[in-house]
């Protein structure tokens, strides 16, 4: 088997083949080469095509899945085959499949196969042809004859040792539940039979029966085309745990393993209970296998032990990394974490991170290695306890705290700093956050209510005092978040790291009622994910934010002349807060054709950085910079295209919004942008660059003032001007995790 840098090289010397193909008649004489050799011998070559002609009842392509023989397989369906450019994209791409005519005769009989599965007991294969196409590859052609499907006659349920107790009959009722399912005159399918056979068992053992047997019969008679269908149920003594063992455990605490399981000697049997405590222990995070079954003796003894098999993971873990920023500002930073699995007994998790850095002031991208003015100190810390079983076997409490200090990107921006005297403003950041979460159908619903606080003090890097109207600002609130979480990896796992399929609904609600801020924070997303070829997956995200204020946000509907003092600092107060807890949009998890938080509300620097009396009366250059909005809304279209078990590339499209308005969801301004990019797998995630382009018409700008005097009237707009890159309307990011 050829290695996946092989793999990676062989589709890029395809695509060069390609291009010289176009430049050369070289490519006559190969074509014509391959058609003649694959007219001689078929073997080998490459399936352009595989067509199922006869298939009516079941879809030619469900068919074509069940059998080894397949065509190659293009993105999107070959959409891109034939378009210039991204013919090469293609050419990159394309999955290439080769005939092997062993394989294909046995397929002829799996299809076969296939049929009687699904109840066409007369089906049959009458050809099984293969073409040799111009360009050398073949096309194959299968026809199929259904012929009659078998019907579903009667269905009939057979005790063998039932008794009327209270027990049976809550059984009785959840099997004839089950066996309504297999109603006659519908055509026979031998996966739904199985599956039926398979819940019926399932009823009886999560009801306390764990003997409980199925035995199923089906009688086809082919002259009349019917499947008469018989199920004979055992139940056996009913039954309750017996004791609970555990195999395996080294430093992790039994009781707190013996917490989470949740399984009580004596109580009523159930699979159902086994399986969610199987689950609760794999969630903990601090084993690598569990293993769970009931000890069934031969004389089925209605004391039933639970046997449990746990593999220990690493209880801690210390990291230490490095990394550096190049945007709209240079920055770099060291990162040390140390965490435990296992603090103080008990499987609480505690993680402690700090992350010391220092902006190079101001440098940006386009002058990253320029000798900076300034060296501005950063700060990140973390605090994270988490412990399990709190309230319940099965609910988590969870205690963060963080400090931060900081010169947020928009404030670092050197064009506000155009003379030296204007304030560097940066900010220390308190928060805390506590609470309950919990989850529930094997991690598929997922519940937390919190109480969080966050302070935000700030102070001026190159000044003091800080600028007029600034002030500490304290916001309390209560916060709910809910998920539910379908999403699976390609054997149809569950899985949000590689989802092939499925989708996640999400959504977070702040109240803020207390402190500087009253408001109150909506944010709904829903995320889905489809396959589109045999390893691409085509991912959409559609989200939304809604902040709805409460005491703050009425001055900056202001447009007027330059402000008074009393004014200005209205203003300023303002702006702070909605800087704080407003909605923007642009940047590497967001809007890739912007940089971060390109898209919003504007505000002209003397509103956003209150100018001194000594400073109105000199010239100012007014810029616009962003302060947040209150309605955002935010989509994307990814093409995620594996090229290696490594290295992996996407094609994206992106829009969004943000409204000063509440409520105000405006889809005339969609800031669409569209681009590539490329991913490379790590241990700590998809290193990702990807490059974003501003589709020109439909980019709306309006009223932005680009710059101007003191005498030019200030404003708050919907909307700023992006930055460019080279003079060109894209933005760059490299970034570490999926955009979504």
């Amino acid at each position: 088997m050829a290695s996946p840098e092989s793999s990676i090289l062989n589709r890029v010397l395809r695509a060069v083949f390609v291009v010289l193909c176009l430049a050369s008649s070289g490519c006559v004489s190969r074509i014509q080469t391959q058609r003649e050799g694959c007219e001689r011998d078929p073997d080998g070559c490459i399936i352009d095509k595989l067509d199922v002609e006869g298939a009516r009842a079941i879809p030619a392509a469900e068919v074509a899945d069940r059998i080894a023989t397949a065509e190659s397989s293009h993105i999107l369906g070959g959409a891109f085959e034939h378009i210039p450019l991204l013919e090469l994209f293609d050419q990159l791409t394309v999955e290439y499949e080769r005939l092997d005519r062993s394989v294909f005769e046995r397929d002829l009989a799996r299809i076969e196969r296939f049929y009687r599965a699904r109840g066409f007991f007369e089906a049959r294969v009458r050809a099984g042809r293969i073409r040799p196409r111009p360009d050398g590859k073949v096309w194959i052609e299968i026809v199929v004859e259904e012929g009659r499907p078998a019907l579903i006659g009667n269905v009939s349920l057979t005790w063998k040792d039932w008794k009327p107790t209270d027990d049976t009959r809550e059984v009785t009722r959840a099997v004839t539940e089950i066996r309504a399912e297999m109603v006659p005159g519908q055509r026979f399918d031998e996966q739904r039979y199985d599956d039926l056979q398979k819940k019926l068992l399932r009823a009886m053992t999560d009801l306390g029966f764990a003997y409980a047997k199925v035995t199923g019969h089906v009688d086809v008679d082919m002259a009349r085309a019917t499947a008469d269908v018989s199920f004979t149920l055992e139940l056996g003594p009913p039954c309750r745990f017996g004791e609970i063992t555990i195999f395996g455990l080294g430093e992790i605490p039994e009781a707190a393993v013996r917490s989470a399981i949740a399984l009580q000697p004596g109580k009523a049997y159930s699979t159902a209970s086994i399986d969610a405590a199987h689950y609760a222990l794999s969630e903990l995070g601090v084993f690598t296998s569990v293993e769970a079954a009931p000890v069934l003796s031969p004389d089925n003894n209605p004391v039933v032990p639970v046997r449990f098999t746990l593999a220990e993971a690493e209880l801690r873990s210390v990291g230490v990394g490095f990394g550096i920023e190049v945007g709209s500002r240079v920055e770099t930073h060291g990162t040390v974490s140390w965490e435990s699995h296992n603090f103080q007994s008990g499987m609480r998790r505690l993680s402690l991170q700090a992350r010391p850095g220092v902006v190079l002031w101001p440098n940006q991208i386009s002058t990253p290695l320029t000798k900076p003015t300034d060296l501005l100190p950063e700060l990140r810390t973390n605090v994270e306890f988490r412990q399990p079983g709190a309230l319940e076997s099965r609910t988590n409490f969870l205690l963060t705290a963080s400090v931060l200090v900081y010169c947020p990107p928009v404030n670092c921006l050197p064009s506000l700093h155009v003379d030296g005297t204007e304030s560097l403003l940066g900010y220390r950041q308190y928060s805390g956050r506590s609470g309950f979460e919990r989850s529930f159908g094997r991690g598929r619903v997922a519940l937390g209510q919190f109480i969080n606080l966050q302070v935000y003090d700030p102070f001026s890097y190159n000044q003091n005092p800080i600028p007029e109207g600034y002030r500490r600002v304290v916001i309390p609130y209560v916060e709910t978040t809910a998920s539910l979480d379908l999403r699976k990896n390609a054997l149809g796992k569950p899985d949000g790291v590689e989802p092939r399929s499925g989708f996640l609904v999400s959504a977070s609600a702040q109240v803020s009622a207390l402190g500087t801020a009253r408001d109150v924070r909506l944010r709904p997303e829903l995320r889905a994910f489809a396959p589109v070829s045999k390893r691409a997956t085509l991912a959409f995200r559609l989200g939304g934010g809604f902040l709805v204020p409460g005491n703050y946000g009425d001055s900056l509907a202001y447009t007027g002349q330059a402000p008074n003092d009393e004014v200005a600092s209205a203003l300023a107060r303002d702006l702070q807060i909605v800087r704080l807890r407003g909605l923007l949009s642009g940047g590497a998890n967001s809007n890739r054709g912007y940089g971060f938080n390109q898209i919003g509300p504007s505000a002209t620097t003397d509103l956003v950085y209150p100018p001194t009396a000594a400073q109105r009366q000199r010239q100012m250059l007014n810029l616009m910079v962003p302060v947040g909005g209150l309605t955002l809304w935010e989509s994307s279209l990814e093409l995620r295209i594996p090229l290696a078990s490594s290295l992996g590339t996407v094609l994206f499209a992106d829009a969004s919004d943000v409204t000063t308005g509440t409520f105000d969801l405006r889809l005339t301004h969609p800031h669409l942008s569209v681009g590539a990019g490329a991913r490379v797998d790590t241990p700590i995630g998809p290193l990702r660059f990807d490059v974003g382009y501003r589709v020109p018409g439909f980019q709306v700008v309006e009223g932005t003032l680009r710059a101007c005097s003191i005498d030019c009237p200030t404003q708050i707009t919907e909307d700023q001007v992006p930055s460019t890159l080279f003079g060109l309307p894209i933005a760059v990011a490299l970034s570490l995790g999926e955009a979504f």
